[in-house]
């Protein structure tokens, strides 16, 4: 099962409190998780095909 957006902010920030030196290189992530997701908008232009085996 993926990991989920709340789970692997969860985890950076309880990793930045241990390290909190370390928050200028991860600046990146934690900024690109700040911005909003909505999934149902990055798959909305996704045509769905059945996979044929």
């Amino acid at each position: 099962m993926p990991l989920s957006h709340h789970h692997i902010r969860t985890t950076v920030e309880t990793y930045l409190a241990h390290h909190p030196h370390e928050r200028t290189q991860l600046g990146g992530l934690v900024d690109a998780l700040d911005r909003p997701t909505d999934i149902e908008e990055e798959v909305a232009g996704i045509e769905w095909r059945p996979v044929d085996r």
